[in-house]
């Protein structure tokens, strides 16, 4: 499980960078409740959960 909680892109973005490789998870909570400032596709791709959580 990756638990994102208030993450912003940018720190997505290192992520991304520094482990690309190393983040597939099976269930990913989306940050920011999956508003448009949340978690960005090419962070979701990444990951590629093969289950999603926002909270409402």
């Amino acid at each position: 499980c990756l638990f994102t909680g208030d993450i912003e892109k940018e720190r997505e973005g290192q992520l991304l960078n520094e482990s690309r490789n190393n983040l597939k998870v099976d269930i990913l909570k989306i940050a920011h409740h999956g508003s448009s400032s949340g978690s960005s596709p090419p962070f979701i791709k990444a990951v590629n959960p093969e289950t999603s959580i926002k909270n409402e």
